[in-house]
């Protein structure tokens, strides 16, 4: 039931913004297939796939208004956004979407869509990028709620995740430097977050030593072992 009022929440937010942007309301068809195709489908901790699609569309909504699109691009976006996943995990196809929408917005949840389990991130963002600004803007949107949401998963699983986003932060550096920069400050969220072995609390608690990437244990001061005296 919760779930339910969070998609709720998010689609009124969404239509605050594009009402306040001149949207045409077009996104609306695309948060109703989305509903509709990820019916019953979850994420891995148990989150359903709907709420996860609907705040990718928020962060679409948010950017477009935050950067002044109005009307058709605002909807576009948040399309796109919206509807990133339902190729690859429901029975709506690139021809649906473009002929209830646009081809536009067809072609590039087309090309945020991965066509394998293995398929190497190379490969695929090199296809989200022929896609132009939607594919990219929407992938990152997907990206950055992918990692935020790593923190509620398993430890193992986290991990595993983690690595493969930073390990193609090179790439996205490459491709969308501002969206690189964003994905990376969330990994860092996460890090920071972890507790520490050798006193269970949240490294972000811990203090940074200013002369080397050593973190002290709390409640501090002391010595590390650069010989830097370390303080609150």
């Amino acid at each position: 039931m919760e779930s339910i009022k969070e998609v709720g929440r998010l689609y009124k937010e969404i239509g605050y913004l594009s009402r306040y942007e001149g949207g045409g309301g077009s996104w609306q068809w695309a948060f109703i297939g989305m509903i509709m195709g990820h019916q019953g489908q979850t994420r891995q901790g148990g989150e359903l796939q709907q709420v996860h699609c609907a705040r990718v569309g928020l962060r679409a909504a948010q950017y477009a208004d935050a950067h002044s699109f109005s009307g058709g691009r605002f909807d576009a976006l948040v399309a796109v956004s919206l509807l990133h996943d339902v190729i690859e995990d429901t029975e709506i196809t690139r021809d649906v979407i473009a002929a209830q929408l646009n081809v536009e917005v067809g072609d590039a949840v087309q090309a945020v869509t991965h066509l394998g389990e293995e398929e190497p991130d190379e490969v695929y963002l090199s296809r989200v990028v022929a896609g132009g600004e939607l594919a990219i803007l929407a992938k990152r949107f997907d990206r950055l709620d992918n990692v935020v949401s790593l923190a509620t998963v398993a430890p193992d699983f986290r991990a595993k995740k983690m690595a493969e986003v930073q390990a193609a932060l090179p790439i996205w550096q490459r491709i969308d430097p501002d969206g690189a920069v964003e994905i990376e400050a969330e990994l860092e969220k996460l890090r920071r977050a972890e507790e520490c072995p050798a006193c269970q609390r949240p490294l972000d608690e811990h203090i940074q030593c200013p002369s080397c990437p050593a973190l002290w244990c709390p409640p501090g001061p002391g010595a590390c072992n650069c010989g830097t005296w370390l303080t609150r």
